[in-house]
């Protein structure tokens, strides 16, 4: 078991203690998943953007969020949905074969879970919004909505030339996955 299986497990595992307690809170989780291969920014989960020959855009707002232009998140509700969503940006990552590991990682990969909570601050309040106040917004003014972000990195190892026998292409990737973390 992974690090990543072992925080999502936690993850999911909170969201059902809150539950459990009777929290009055709706929780999501989404995931995301990209890699940067050769200087591009490409997004695993996305069978489109893994085609294009074109890098995905980062983009920063006026408060400093980063965002990704264009990058695939899907909702899951399990620990095992999550899993399942890895595994598909898994397939989809850049590796190669070389003397010192038949699946060498090519990229560095950044699968990010984020996880909303929306609390209603009075229960009671919110009941009665919801069956009495058709259109009023008073339901959104009673609820406080919170984000949090998970981003697991996995870097790729800069393997030396003369123990890989890497040639061509592999050793251009080789020299570029290290200048990558610069950029």
């Amino acid at each position: 078991i992974g690090i990543i299986h072992l925080a999502a497990k936690d993850i999911f595992q909170s969201i059902r203690e809150d539950k459990n307690d009777g929290a009055n809170s709706e929780c999501s989780v989404r995931v995301s998943y990209v890699e940067i291969y050769n200087e591009e920014l490409r997004d695993l989960l996305n069978e489109n953007s893994r085609r294009s020959s074109t890098s995905l855009i980062i983009r920063e707002d006026k408060r400093g969020s980063i965002s990704v232009e264009g990058l695939k998140e899907v909702a899951v509700n399990s620990l095992e949905q999550l899993m399942d969503v890895f595994r598909v940006g898994e397939t989809n990552k850049s590796v190669g074969s070389t003397k010192m590991n038949d699946r060498s990682s090519r990229s560095h990969a950044i699968l990010k879970i984020i996880v909303e909570r929306k609390t209603a601050l009075n229960p009671r309040d919110a009941t009665d919004d919801k069956e009495n106040a058709e259109g009023s917004n008073n339901a959104s003014e009673s609820a406080v909505k919170t984000s949090s972000a998970l981003n697991l990195v996995d870097l790729a190892g800069s393997e030396s030339v003369r123990h890989t026998g890497a040639s061509g292409m592999q050793k251009k990737e080789g020299g570029t996955i290290n200048q990558s973390l610069l950029t």
